[in-house]
């Protein structure tokens, strides 16, 4: 017996929205309110409608104790965008 209702063509839309982009860290530091999170500004390399640079975006990753935040800043990621 088949399982899910055959509802995966959603599925494969909302893959098709998302977009991987290479980004560099700007800041990377504690997170306010969770002591094993880290707050990144990142450069995806987006811009705006006038072609200026816009903001760096804030990524949340769950990289605390693991990985000094200054060794962060510079490196190279992957971030998946378009995400609701």
């Amino acid at each position: 017996k088949q399982k899910g209702g055959g509802g995966g063509a959603g599925v494969v839309e909302d893959a098709r929205r998302i977009a991987l982009r290479a980004a560099t860290i700007l800041e990377a530091g504690p997170h306010p309110e969770a002591d094993s999170l880290i707050v990144c500004k990142v450069d995806c390399g987006d811009t705006t409608e006038e072609g200026e640079p816009a903001e760096p975006r804030t990524v949340v990753a769950g990289l605390a104790g693991k990985i000094p935040f200054d060794a962060l800043v510079g490196r190279k990621i992957v971030c998946l965008t378009n995400l609701k």
